[in-house]
């Protein structure tokens, strides 16, 4: 299976792969050394009981994780044939989370200090997805730094149209904070 990186078109369908193939690992390896101790002893009473369960652990935290890519939606296909079009870069499959809502982002750009996204999840908020960008943007020292997220692809699609193939600035400092606060 090939490496999808974060902000890769199908990158939250490999994690929820990988999150998946690691939750069966690691609960195999705690029923593997349960086994052990119960078919050697004949008694679940051991110390290998112990270490199964304890094992369990690290295995929940990771199926946690699993869930969570499950809950993520991934771009669709249209999404990217559209903006392949217009040949610009930009971020695939961004799920942002914070207490009170999850913001599902299909597609996402900085463009001189300005981030431009999409997001065709329905229940989508976008007034509140910007205050948390521009909070946590600010607890990073970025501040004044414009969102504008569309929920219609045909805009979406119009307004990258009219950027063409400007540079896109120094943006490095806004994207690592989007990828720290993203899954």
């Amino acid at each position: 299976m090939k490496k999808v990186e974060k902000g890769q078109f199908g990158y939250l369908a490999y994690k929820r792969k990988i999150e998946l193939m690691k939750t069966l690992i690691l609960l195999g390896i705690s029923l593997a050394i349960f086994l052990m101790g119960y078919l050697t002893t004949k008694t679940k009473a051991n110390y290998l009981t112990v270490v199964a369960i304890l094992g369990c652990l690290p295995a929940s935290k990771v199926a946690v994780s699993f869930f969570m890519y499950c809950k993520a939606k991934s771009s669709k296909i249209e999404i990217k044939n559209g903006v392949d079009q217009l040949q610009i870069q930009g971020f695939y499959d961004l799920y942002f989370t914070t207490y009170d809502r999850n913001f599902s982002i299909d597609h996402l750009i900085i463009f001189e200090g300005m981030i431009l996204g999409l997001s065709t999840d329905p229940s989508f908020v976008e007034k509140e997805f910007e205050e948390h960008l521009k909070k946590q943007l600010a607890i990073s020292g970025i501040k004044d730094v414009p969102c504008k997220i569309f929920t219609d692809l045909s805009k979406y699609l119009e307004r990258l149209g009219q950027i063409g193939d400007k540079p896109m600035g120094n943006s490095e400092a806004i994207q690592k904070v989007l990828f720290a606060i993203s899954l």
